[in-house]
């Protein structure tokens, strides 16, 4: 696998627009799976088993105890998913809306913005989760940055960056 990536070099540029970053954060919600893809189906499962029982039984605390559960888990995240990201993204819009350049090697990462220049190591991160969208490079638990799969060149450009990571025994994680 590392035949010939010793001399390979992917280089992405990228720019984030606001949209893009309230998109970046909410796919990294699902790829980590804080936010399930199925929470939706669960709640309203619960939520007709609970009108259920409260027609069957009548209305007291312990029928009202699983559509209250309903009820504080669609606040919940509806602040996590869709309230937070758009507060944050746009409160910190500028840090996040300068064009980056990327160079991802076998023996590191280098990266560069106007406030920023860096040079990582691969084994700096834990974990790389892929998205529909978007690279997560996981450095611990909900410390990330995001690499739009746009930026990559081609197809093969992203296959040569995927076996950089495998080569330095980072798991992309789907």
């Amino acid at each position: 696998m590392m035949d010939g990536l010793e001399n390979e070099a992917v280089k992405v540029t990228f720019k984030f627009t606001i949209d893009e970053m309230i998109k970046a954060h909410r796919q990294y919600l699902v790829v980590r799976k804080t936010v399930g893809k199925y929470d939706n189906i669960f709640v309203v499962a619960l939520a007709v088993f609970s009108l259920m029982v409260i027609w069957i039984n009548s209305l007291n605390f312990l029928t009202l105890a699983p559509l209250a559960f309903v009820f504080i888990f669609i606040i919940s995240k509806d602040i996590l998913y869709y309230r937070y990201p758009e507060y944050r993204m746009k409160k910190d819009a500028s840090d996040f809306l300068q064009e980056i350049d990327a160079c991802f090697l076998l023996d590191g990462i280098f990266m560069e913005a106007s406030k920023l220049e860096s040079k990582m190591e691969w084994s700096y991160f834990t974990v790389i989760y892929e998205s529909s969208d978007f690279f997560f490079f996981e450095r611990q638990k909900r410390e990330y940055f995001g690499i739009p799969k746009r930026a990559f060149e081609d197809l093969e450009q992203m296959q040569v960056f995927r076996e950089m990571a495998a080569a330095n025994s980072i798991h992309i994680k789907f």
